[in-house]
């Protein structure tokens, strides 16, 4: 799980747009991201960097998110030469978190 801690906390209407590709088994299955009181659940789609929106309409205040893919393993689990020792489930690219709901933005945050 990834833990990441803002400087700034958010309230209100808030869009986390996560752009990710699945490591290994992790492809087709659920990533659940928690920020402040709100859970939200994703699936991943392609074996490719994907954006992925979630509103989370925060009451109270929030500071951290936090990132959880439902299936990750060694590496080796799927490629049995690679002698990589960590666990991965998902490699984030970018993460993108502002003010209101995700509808609104018309585009990826890249402008794509």
């Amino acid at each position: 799980m990834a833990r990441i801690v803002f400087r700034q906390e958010f309230s209100g209407d808030t869009c986390v747009s996560i752009e990710a590709r699945p490591a290994g088994r992790q492809l087709g299955e659920e990533v659940l991201v928690r920020f402040g009181e709100h859970l939200r659940r994703f699936v991943t789609a392609q074996d490719s960097p994907h954006w992925y929106r979630l509103d989370f309409p925060l009451a109270k205040p929030a500071d951290t998110l936090h990132i959880a893919p439902s299936e990750p393993a060694k590496a080796s689990t799927w490629d049995a030469s690679n002698a990589d020792p960590r666990v991965l489930g998902l490699a984030l690219h970018r993460l993108v978190v502002v003010p209101g709901r995700c509808e609104v933005q018309a585009s990826a945050p890249d402008g794509s």
